[in-house]
């Protein structure tokens, strides 16, 4: 408050409550145009300037007010970025997975290919004699005849039979009795044979693997996978 005010009331100044209560004093923050005529130009001065300090204060809680909340399209606008980069995320996922499946799968169609046909080419290499089983010519297990298959030789005097089966929702490639290829394969185009005929010194072997699945999903399909190999007797 400026000294001509102090000096104009200093006796008879009402109290803080009253003093409030005056129209020109309540209302100066905001109501400049309010002020009585007869208050002097100092007085006058100093509301008008207390009404201005008042106004650029209200005017500054108006902005930050205004600044602190978010429009209906800017909350729009963020809600469609996230659900987008949602969408996007969600498809990369399920590509990943779909992808780390699809390479398990073919995995393991190419370990059981790579299986048989390795213990197939060491045994034939080997081998002293191999005999190409046909049906003038047949070849057995025990005194089960097989006419499809080639039969060797080994250093130990045994014999054995390769050959494919195919029964029904199985088919795989047999030595002897026993299994080279899993059920989880199935095996097509299965071809073992001995060339020449008569005292034949080269094996031929050619198959198809495939996964042997009921499922529907492409991932879990695994294309056909081809094997061929040539082989000639090392003690021939």
């Amino acid at each position: 408050m400026s000294s001509f005010l102090r000096n104009t009331y200093p006796p008879t100044c009402p109290p803080k409550r009253e003093r409030r209560r005056e129209p020109w004093r309540r209302r100066a923050k905001y109501l400049p145009a309010d002020l009585p005529a007869d208050l002097p130009a100092e007085a006058q001065a100093e509301v008008e300037a207390r009404a201005k300090e008042g106004a650029l204060a209200k005017e500054g809680e108006i902005r930050n007010t205004k600044a602190a909340g978010f429009t209906l399209i800017e909350s729009l606008l963020v809600v469609g970025i996230f659900a987008f980069i949602a969408l996007v995320s969600t498809q990369v996922l399920f590509s990943a997975l779909k992808g780390g499946i699809k390479s398990e799968v073919e995995a393991n169609a190419r370990q059981n290919g790579s299986f048989a046909l390795s213990i197939i080419t060491q045994m034939v290499r080997n081998s002293t004699e191999t005999k190409a089983c046909t049906a003038a010519s047949r070849c057995y297990i025990g005194s089960t005849p097989y006419s499809a298959g080639v039969q060797i030789t080994n250093p130990d005097g045994h014999t054995t039979l390769f050959h494919c089966i195919s029964v029904t929702g199985d088919s795989y490639i047999a030595s002897n009795a026993a299994r080279l290829t899993g059920d989880s394969v199935s095996i097509t185009d299965c071809n073992i044979t001995a060339s020449p005929t008569a005292s034949p010194t080269d094996v031929n072997v050619s198959f198809t693997v495939s996964t042997n699945t009921t499922s529907t999903r492409p991932e879990e399909k695994e294309s056909d996978l081809p094997f061929s190999a040539r082989i000639s007797l090392r003690n021939n």
